[in-house]
């Protein structure tokens, strides 16, 4: 920068609107024994740059806007081009952010006072460094210092989807607080959610402040009155945390699926970190939810599917090896992905129809868990000598002997895997309230499964309602 004696500048020259900034040629500044110079790559204007301009508002201290003409700008981000003898910790070419610039950041160069210069993490980039300045200091001094927060309580975040908001919506997350945000626009509403607040509300509709009392938002099963309706019972045991990373239609898809596969892979399977599961059907919603699960406990996972779109299905889910159930050498082709040994657990959907296909490829001592069939008369699927010479399990699963303790594992695990973002339901259709009939139907067509099927009950679009 030696060789640099003049930069261009955004100078304002009166006080008044736009056409009160002039693009101007400037001396670079000097730095003091307490300053830095630094090569400005992204200015972040913040409303009171505009109110500062306008004669609107002062902020004692600050000289450039303490008089006529100044350059514009507290915020920024760039790179440090020469360090003042008493700076200690800040050394030429490290990249920064900044507020408060002695000269105005609205220019090629600017001189900061050491005191207001923070170091940027790489993982950031200079235009989201220039947003951080004055919108983090005030939201961590409006959440933390003045607002005494205490991890477990709940915040409000009124206005949340601006830069001071945004900033807001993350510090108390960080600091352990349950986060309501609000915005005015389906836009505004998804990039609070994006942040990570725990649920968002529209603050221009009538009854914002009634749907910020009401409180969470939540998944469940056994809903005592019934759940196809406008509102239902549920007992609170039945009752899960919806996380803000999942909509309300993939919440709908957790529920029974998640709590059948999970107990079919960790209770009844007893699955093992480093073993192998055949999650036989896995296109359907809780072969889906199997597929998720087996790979969040570390196993090898291999997913079933019966057509196209049901196994790229499968394959997204995050199955290692996915394979045509319909096809007649199905069964060596599972094998052979175990090197002939066969798999430790099978998660069965349709066992009247691959009960004979298990018992080849299940490993010696290993365990089928039937979660499903099309024939619930006699079991005659099964022969008796490998069962008994191969040591195999066989075991049934209902939803309808879960004890209490399995209930809070299953609460503590669905709650966690939403957060970790280790589950994520695939949603295949969502039909409109009057064609539950037609999604009652396509749940037992039998044409192939790609997913969860939900019906939307709301008129309103759930995720603008967030309540």
């Amino acid at each position: 920068m030696s060789h640099l004696k003049s930069m261009k500048a955004m100078q304002i020259s009166r006080r008044g609107g736009l056409e009160a900034l002039k693009m101007v040629e400037l001396s670079v500044p000097t730095p003091t024994e307490t300053q830095v110079i630094v090569k400005v790559l992204t200015y972040g204007p913040n409303p009171c740059d505009v109110l500062l301009s306008a004669g609107l508002m002062q902020v004692p201290g600050w000289l450039p806007a303490g008089s006529l003409p100044y350059v514009d700008g507290m915020d920024g981000a760039g790179i440090i081009e020469r360090v003042g003898h008493k700076v200690k910790h800040f050394q030429k070419g490290e990249r920064v952010f900044w507020t408060f610039s002695s000269t105005g950041t609205c220019a090629e160069y600017c001189a900061v006072e050491a005191k207001y210069l923070f170091h940027l993490s790489n993982k950031l980039s200079f235009e989201q460094g220039a947003a951080l300045g004055m919108p983090f200091i005030s939201a961590y001094r409006g959440v933390v210092f003045k607002g005494n927060a205490k991890k477990g309580q709940t915040i409000l975040v009124h206005g949340a989807s601006g830069a001071v908001g945004l900033m807001g919506v993350q510090i108390a997350k960080y600091k352990g607080l349950t986060v309501i945000g609000t915005a005015g626009t389906p836009e505004g509403i998804e990039v609070v959610r994006q942040a990570g607040a725990d649920h968002v509300v529209n603050h221009r509709e009538a009854d914002s402040a009634n749907k910020i009392l009401k409180g969470e938002r939540v998944f469940w099963t056994f809903s005592s009155t019934g759940t196809c309706a406008e509102y239902c019972a549920v007992e609170a045991k039945y009752l899960f945390h919806l996380s803000n990373k999942l909509s309300f239609e993939q919440g709908a898809a957790l529920g029974m699926p998640f709590i059948s596969a999970y107990r079919g892979v960790v209770f009844k399977g007893n699955a093992k970190k480093g073993q192998t599961i055949l999650v036989h059907g896995a296109s359907g919603a809780v072969g889906l939810m199997g597929v998720q699960i087996a790979k969040y406990k570390g196993l090898t996972v291999i997913g079933t599917a019966g057509t196209p779109e049901g196994i790229e299905v499968v394959r997204q889910a995050g199955a290692d090896h996915v394979v045509n159930h319909r096809e007649a050498d199905s069964a060596n082709k599972i094998l052979s992905l175990t090197n002939g040994e066969g798999v430790d657990i099978i998660l069965e959907m349709v066992v009247s129809v691959n009960g004979p296909t298990d018992q080849k490829v299940l490993k010696k001592g290993g365990t089928i868990v039937v979660i499903g069939t099309k024939n619930w008369g006699t079991m005659d699927f099964f022969q008796l000598n490998p069962l008994v010479l191969s040591e195999h399990t066989i075991t049934g699963l209902s939803v309808l002997h879960i004890v209490e303790e399995e209930w809070k594992l299953l609460r503590h695990e669905v709650e966690h895997m939403q957060k970790s973002g280790d589950i994520r339901p695939i949603i295949a259709n969502i039909y409109k309230f009057e064609d539950v009939g037609q999604a009652h139907f396509d749940t037992m067509g039998g044409g192939g499964a790609r997913g969860k099927l939900v019906v939307s009950i709301a008129n309103d679009t759930p995720e603008a309602m967030q309540s």
